[in-house]
């Protein structure tokens, strides 16, 4: 599903075989609900752009193929940031339902951290084996243009949800979210990295609580 993208990705999908289906960009949720509505197999692997499975992942999937004897499967998912693989800082195993029955659910939450629901919250989910490999951030730079993109996005959600934010909100947020990521989590034990991924988050976390100050909730 293309959002009329500008670069070359079209052009990739369709070369690779992919069906591709125009549709404005209204948000994630609507996005990846509407891609469901359209594949013609009820049983979906989801990916980001940024994602792909390793070996042992593509192995554990493809016996699910062959034998779906549940409706949902989660897979760790194991984050490169900058070159380093990170096991700390909150990012590390951090599970994912992403193989799933679409007739058992729907995508739901909150934008930007929505996730495929199952309509009866008891129904049984399986772990893969093997890693969801995550190419986050190539550099230090791209983290921070995305912490801004999604820190407006934060602030709208807060906004919409009529949450009021005092004036020491952002500061108190981001000063938990720091200590959350890095010490808490263990962020130290990530080296560089770590640090960097703590500080970042606290300042995107402190961007989301002010930008929703200056939105009227404040």
């Amino acid at each position: 599903i293309d959002s009329f993208s500008t670069d070359s990705t079209v052009e990739i999908a369709e070369k690779h075989g992919a069906r591709v289906i125009l549709r404005q960009f209204d948000d994630f949720m609507g996005q990846k609900n509407f891609g469901l509505d359209q594949a013609r197999f009820p049983l979906v692997l989801s990916l980001d752009a940024d994602e792909c499975p390793d070996e042992t992942l593509r192995e554990s999937i493809q016996k699910v193929k062959e034998n779906p004897s549940l409706d949902g499967w989660r897979m760790n998912m194991l984050t490169n940031y900058c070159g380093t693989w990170i096991r700390h800082s909150g990012w590390y195993p951090d599970p994912k339902l992403r193989l799933f029955d679409t007739r058992k659910g729907r995508w739901a939450g909150k934008n930007p951290h929505e996730k495929f629901t199952f309509f009866n919250e008891n129904t049984p989910i399986g772990q893969l084996d093997g890693h969801l490999l995550h190419f986050s951030y190539p550099t230090v730079e791209s983290h921070l243009r995305k912490a801004e993109f999604y820190s407006t996005i934060g602030a709208e959600y807060l906004v919409a949800s009529g949450r009021r934010v005092g004036w020491l909100a952002p500061w108190t947020h981001a000063a938990a979210k720091w200590f959350k990521e890095f010490v808490w989590l263990r962020g130290f034990l990530d080296g560089r990295a770590g640090w960097t991924i703590a500080r970042i988050s606290a300042w995107a976390t402190f961007l989301k609580y002010q930008k929703a100050r200056k939105m009227g909730i404040g």
